[in-house]
């Protein structure tokens, strides 16, 4: 049986996340567990009286509740939050802020059910999500980030529909599979699953995400972790049995990526190389391997020329943060990580 430790209040590297030789679950966090000292909760929307505590419930309990993250997003803010109003589905809408000196807060205040904040230095993306999850009321948790908008007014409703499957755990928004074939409609994936081994981007991404609650409370985000929280959260729920339903339905469109400019987009690209390098036994990208990418394998569609793809500024930053990401993670890498043979391993569910 695999397992995994958490890291939640030591360093942030992803030494303490890793799968060793049997389950370790965690239980329900909270704020107490956490002690976000720095967490402050305000209820928006509600047009019922606060109870006798001074905290305002909303009547019922939404199916859907969306976790946004968002810190100086006020010229996108917006447009997200509208695309979750207009929803076919009702949703309690919580936005996580980690110090947004703009209009941020402002703007959310006309669309948020609940607003937390939190402060830059604390944050990590796993521990924005479980302070999201912690206050959110519904059975089903979304992740969109405030520089995307949901696809259409179904994007909620066709989420919903792949967990009428008790085995599902989560859902995302990927058009292929991890072996490259094309996906035709909704497509659930368990362990094994070998081509992921070579695909570790493939599958879950809080960009656009959903998960059941009750996993979630079982298995919370890794809150160590500089990136790929994601991923790592996935596999420990692949590893205990459940399956995740990849849905070109719900794939959200954006490229906010190249839009912050080509460092930025070379430290994000390190630091997500980085940790999955930490993570899984994988052989980091050889200068050889890394010319011949460069110039022969081009893996999105573009208008643009060959050459003109081989001397963007974008390509280079993707490429060197892979390279140097992957070559610093197996420096830091320990004992426990993932051999590359655990994609191909029948998974045991766990009690």
């Amino acid at each position: 049986m695999l397992a995994v430790s958490f890291a939640n209040h030591g360093s942030r590297s992803a030494a303490g996340s890793l799968f060793h030789s049997s389950v370790a679950r965690s239980g329900l966090i909270g704020l107490n567990i956490h002690n976000w000292s720095n967490l402050s909760v305000c209820s928006q929307g509600w047009s019922v009286p606060a109870t006798g505590d001074g905290v305002t419930k909303r009547p019922g309990k939404p199916r859907a509740s969306v976790i946004v993250r968002a810190r100086n997003m006020a010229p996108t803010i917006e447009a997200t939050l509208r695309s979750l109003r207009e929803q076919t589905v009702e949703a309690e809408l919580v936005l996580v802020d980690s110090g947004s000196t703009d209009s941020t807060l402002e703007i959310s205040r006309a669309y948020c059910d609940k607003i937390l904040s939190i402060a830059p230095v604390d944050f990590t993306y796993g521990r924005a999500l479980n302070m999201g999850a912690a206050e959110a009321s519904g059975e089903i948790c979304f992740a969109l980030s405030a520089h995307r908008v949901a696809p259409g007014p179904h994007w909620l409703q066709s989420a919903l529909e792949a967990y009428e499957d008790e085995r599902v755990a989560a859902t995302a928004g990927e058009t292929h599979g991890p072996d490259g074939s094309l996906l035709a409609g909704p497509t659930p994936f368990c362990l094994p699953m070998p081509a992921l081994a070579a695909n570790l981007d493939w599958g879950l991404s809080n960009t656009a995400s959903s998960w059941r609650r009750s996993v979630w409370e079982r298995e919370p985000f890794n809150e160590g972790l500089d990136a790929c929280e994601d991923k790592e959260w996935m596999w420990r729920v692949l590893a205990a049995g459940r399956s995740i339903v990849a849905d070109p339905r719900l794939h959200v469109l954006g490229d906010h990526r190249r839009r912050a400019g080509w460092a930025s987009l070379y430290r994000r690209v390190y630091l997500e190389r980085r940790t999955l390098a930490e993570l899984v036994d994988i052989t980091p990208l050889s200068g050889r391997r890394l010319a011949e990418y460069w110039l022969t394998e081009f893996p999105y569609a573009s208008a643009w020329p060959r050459w003109t793809r081989v001397v963007s500024p974008y390509r280079a930053a993707e490429l060197m943060g892979r390279f140097m990401g992957e070559r610093a993670g197996a420096r830091r890498r320990g004992p426990g990580a993932l051999p590359v043979d655990f994609f191909s391993r029948e998974p045991t569910w766990a009690a």
